[in-house]
């Protein structure tokens, strides 16, 4: 088991911890917080008749995301980070997910910090595009992208890309997007990436304005 508590979180959500991984560089470790197993419990209703009723549902939505796209044979490398398995915490059930890093080795940055260092370059735009053509052509089910959840790493040829860590999956019992990711495709899924792309051209400009 691995004792995280004393240790600084490198990355926070609005319900998980991330830690780097004590004894492998190449991994990272994602806890739910304390606080996040009240609320679940509190989960009533209509929520929990349509999605498991478990604390861990983020966890079983990637993986199970993951798992479907690996078995279409899409090459989620290209755009996601891959979860390499289950560890034991002092925070109870923790996944394993690849380490994105950038080129100077340390955790690859998110598309947010890029912006309000005012480092969106014409360079790092037209990889944002290429990020979002790929997840357009996969059968990926996601909802609307967060600039907190994309990561600017490098690949195994030393190739700046974007990758998702987050926000991708579902917990419902029935989806949409799964059941019909071409029609998903069509009248929903461009609409989404295409807002996302103005919305973060607009984020840069107000930066670049102040």
């Amino acid at each position: 088991m691995f004792t995280l508590r004393d240790i600084r979180p490198v990355a926070k959500g609005k319900s998980r911890l991330v830690f780097a991984h004590p004894t492998d560089p190449n991994l990272i470790i994602k806890v739910m917080k304390p606080e996040h197993f009240e609320e679940d419990r509190q989960d009533t209703g209509w929520k929990k008749w349509i999605r498991p009723a478990h604390p861990f549902r983020m966890f079983a939505k990637e993986v199970h995301e993951q798992l479907v796209l690996i078995g279409k044979g899409e090459k989620i490398d290209k755009y996601l980070a891959r979860i390499h398995g289950f560890c034991e915490t002092d925070f109870g059930l923790g996944i394993l997910v690849q380490a994105m890093r950038g080129p100077n080795g340390k955790l690859a940055p998110t598309l947010a910090r890029l912006i309000r260092k005012g480092r969106f370059t014409p360079t790092v735009r037209n990889d944002l595009d290429d990020f979002c053509n790929r997840l357009l052509v996969s059968d990926i089910n996601c909802g609307r992208l967060m600039i907190q959840n994309v990561l600017y790493a490098i690949d195994e040829s030393g190739k700046q890309r974007f990758v998702l860590v987050d926000g991708y999956g579902s917990s419902a019992c029935f989806s949409f997007k799964r059941a019909y990711p071409e029609l998903d495709r069509r009248l929903f899924k461009s609409h989404r990436l295409e807002r996302f792309k103005k919305s973060v051209v607009g984020l840069v400009k107000g930066y670049d304005e102040r």
